[in-house]
């Protein structure tokens, strides 16, 4: 059995991003409570409960993290295959799979260009099947993982992706995933990439605020990783192809290409302090980086179209088991702030905003 409690302090000024109103929010608070029970030589039976507070990125409250049953399929010499059943962690980009995680994340807001928050919860875990493995080599370790399934799309998630006045449903009919990571004998060098297809369906029960459609979404990940001594060095590239058909006129039929990268350094000052720094972009559209394009096809600000995000932070491990971090983000743009499709131009009316953050966080 194994856990985590985190709470925190977030603050942010003209835009919606934690609340509707700027300013000062404890809305950022997690706990989790894990085990893993070996039933047999090859089976094993794990799981999560989590409950989270995040204020407008994603619902508010409890959920079942994972839950699933492992079982070895193959173990010989350099490596081993497992099969997994049930809910399972997608290990799409670096961070996904842990990025509830205080201790294994490199701060407290994921970048969001590959790790948007507002998907979260469509884009962690996966009922269905994964296969996995790992083999070992006089060069290194591959890592790789083929999985497939759908999504347990809850209500409030329709909040963040299209618009809080939508009414209706949204499910996944299904996403197949498939990722590969290769580790250097050293360990100084990871390099991955990771992709996967969906196909979402969103049933309109009101037809003056959004109209039934469906989505069909292509993702790639592109990961590299670099350490020494005390420097960790670590670059990731998303490209998004979204085709839509509806939701926006009965005839509406588009294919939208997006994409968007970070570049992030992480240096131990001391064996206890560590210091972070990031660059993050997302780009809504690669043929309109700039949004002007948007602005006069919707009206809305160009601003809406990307997110900048240049970002610095420091963290102190006091113990074995607990840390402290701050940071500090000034952003550019409101690409990543939900709602997506239907955005709130109201309440997100500056284009250039500020994120500053404290987290305490205790693991067990």
């Amino acid at each position: 059995m194994h856990g985590f409690v985190s709470q925190g302090l977030i603050y942010t000024d003209h835009n919606g991003y934690i609340d509707d109103d700027s300013g000062w929010t404890g809305k950022l608070s997690s706990a989790a409570l894990n085990g893993s029970v070996q039933v047999t030589e090859r089976v094993r039976v794990a799981g999560q409960a989590m409950y989270l507070n995040g204020g407008n990125r994603y619902r508010e409250g409890g959920r079942l993290d994972y839950l699933l049953l492992d079982y070895s399929l193959l173990n010989y010499l350099q490596g081993e295959v497992n099969l997994m059943l049930g809910r399972y962690k997608n290990a799409h980009g670096l961070y996904r799979d842990t990025r509830d995680v205080p201790s294994a994340q490199p701060g407290i807001i994921p970048p969001q260009s590959v790790y948007w928050d507002i998907y979260r919860d469509i884009t962690l875990n996966t009922d269905g099947a994964s296969l996995f493995g790992v083999h070992f080599s006089d060069a290194g370790t591959l890592d790789w993982q083929l999985s497939g399934g759908r999504t347990d799309i809850d209500d409030d998630t329709i909040d963040w992706v299209i618009g809080p006045n939508a009414k209706g449903s949204l499910d996944e009919d299904y996403v197949a995933q498939g990722s590969l990571y290769f580790t250097e004998e050293q360990e100084r060098w990871k390099l991955g990439v990771s992709s996967l297809y969906s196909k979402v369906d969103y049933d309109s029960s009101d037809p003056t605020q959004a109209l039934s459609g469906d989505s069909r979404v292509w993702e790639t990940i592109l990961s590299a990783q670099y350490r020494t001594e005390r420097w960790e060095w670590t670059a990731e590239y998303i490209f998004d192809r979204f085709e839509f058909n509806g939701l926006f006129a009965p005839d509406f039929s588009d294919t939208i290409n997006s994409d968007g990268f970070y570049l992030q350094g992480l240096y131990d000052l001391t064996p206890e302090v560590r210091l972070m720094m990031r660059y993050d972009a997302r780009y809504l559209d690669t043929s309109d980086r700039d949004g002007h394009d948007r602005e006069k096809t919707t009206g809305q600000p160009d601003y809406f179209a990307y997110a900048r995000d240049l970002t610095a932070g420091v963290s102190w491990q006091g113990g074995d088991d607990w840390m402290l971090r701050g940071e500090y983000h000034y952003i550019t743009g409101t690409a990543w702030i939900a709602p997506q499709l239907f955005s709130d131009t109201q309440t997100n009316d500056s284009k250039y905003w500020s994120l500053f953050a404290l987290q305490l966080s205790y693991w067990f």
